[in-house]
């Protein structure tokens, strides 16, 4: 049995097969496989995906909100996990890893999101912060998000993706994109 969806058509009438999907591979290195291995909340979602267990949407939130600021390192392990779900769609993966927030889901957030699926709370690291940061788990890499509101942004914009010119609501489009990735509907 293929674990590929069905090719689409192309408009000019060829066929078009998404990549295979990508598989966990054994050993994480570099700043993944460290963040895996030094975050326990991030490791156990991990250990569940590679256990063969669905993730919740939570923990699909937690894992995107989390790599997606780690670049293409952060977006192929986010592809690999959620690979291995039955209803994973790349492209809507993709969609979502656009859409989120420059600031990384800290670890307050983490373990309230969690502790709403029933998980014990593995959350216990102590971080040495400097002033105007918060505790996430990209501490562990040594990276020290500013807190809300001090955000430095490189003048690029993010997308408008309400289409009027704002950019309300894409943390809620992101959740609804993760939930979407599970096929639940959060309405």
């Amino acid at each position: 049995m293929s674990t590929l969806p069905k090719p689409r058509e192309h408009r000019s009438g060829t066929s078009l097969r998404r990549p295979e999907r990508l598989a966990l591979p054994r050993h994480l290195t570099g700043p993944v496989g460290e963040l895996v291995q030094r975050c326990p909340a991030i490791g156990r979602i991990h250990a569940r995906a590679r256990g063969g267990k669905p993730l919740t949407a939570e923990e699909v939130h937690v894992v995107i909100q989390t790599f997606a600021g780690l670049g293409e390192d952060g977006w192929l392990f986010v592809h690999q996990l959620l690979g291995t779900d039955r209803g994973y769609d790349p492209d809507l993966v993709n969609r979502t890893l656009g859409a989120v927030s420059p600031q990384p889901i800290g670890c307050a957030k983490i373990r309230s999101r969690l502790r709403r699926d029933g998980a014990p709370d593995l959350c216990h690291c102590v971080f040495k912060l400097p002033p105007e940061s918060y505790a996430a788990p990209v501490v562990h890499l040594d990276r020290f998000p500013p807190a809300p509101g001090k955000v430095q942004r490189s003048g690029e914009q993010p997308p408008d993706l309400d289409g009027d010119g704002r950019r309300h609501g894409y943390l809620s489009r992101a959740a609804k994109a993760a939930a979407a990735l599970l096929g639940l509907n959060r309405e």
